[in-house]
C-alpha cells in the first residue's frame, strides 16, 4: 500500500497477518490490506472485500474479535464524523457488515481500543467528540452491540486523543 496515516491495524493470529484499514494517503480511502507474516519476506495484499464498505476515514479504532472471526471497527472522521460500527468477517468472501449506524456514545475520533476477552467487549478510551478531549472508558458488548460507559474512578488521566492503547 502507499504511505498513509490515521489508519487502523490489527493482528489476525489464525492467519498470521496484520490487517490495515483506511487512512489518508493523502486522499481518504477505505482499502483493506493484509501483510502476510508467514512469507519471507512478509508480503502485502489488497483484500477484495464484499458487501457495502465503510466510508473512507481516519482516526477510527479497530480490534480483532477472535470468537467471531472478525475485525470490529468504530468511529473516525472523513466526509463526516462517524459513529458507526462495522465488522469484517474473515471468511472466503470477506464481507463488511454495518452493525450500527448511530452509537449511543456519539462520534469519537482518535480514541484507543482493545479487546477484552474475559468479558467479550471492545474497550474504548479517550478520543475527541470534536470539541473536547475525553477521559471516558466505554465498552461495546460484542454479543449484542450495546455500549456502556465506565467510571474511571476518583483519579483518572486528563482527556486525550491520538494516544496509544494496547491490551
Amino acid at each position: 500500500p502507499v504511505s498513509r496515516y490515521g489508519h487502523t491495524a490489527v493482528y489476525d493470529a489464525p492467519r498470521d497477518r496484520i490487517l490495515v484499514f483506511a487512512g489518508r494517503t493523502p486522499a481518504l480511502n477505505n482499502e483493506t490490506w493484509a501483510l502476510d507474516l508467514s512469507t519471507n519476506p512478509p508480503t502485502w495484499h489488497l483484500l477484495a472485500t464484499s458487501g457495502s464498505t465503510p466510508g473512507g476515514r481516519i482516526q477510527h479504532v479497530a480490534i480483532m474479535d477472535p470468537p467471531r472471526n472478525r475485525m470490529v471497527m468504530y468511529g473516525g472522521t472523513g466526509q463526516q464524523r462517524y459513529q458507526d460500527v462495522w465488522t469484517l468477517t474473515l471468511d472466503a468472501t470477506l464481507p463488511w457488515t454495518r452493525l450500527a449506524s448511530v452509537s449511543s456514545i456519539g462520534s469519537l475520533t482518535g480514541a484507543g481500543a482493545g479487546y477484552d476477552g474475559a468479558v467479550d467487549q471492545m474497550v474504548v478510551f479517550g478520543g475527541s467528540d470534536g470539541s473536547n478531549y475525553s477521559n471516558q472508558i466505554r465498552r461495546l458488548k460484542l454479543s449484542d452491540i450495546t455500549w456502556t460507559s465506565v467510571s474511571p474512578g476518583l483519579v483518572s488521566p486528563a482527556g486525550r486523543t491520538l494516544a496509544a492503547f494496547a491490551y
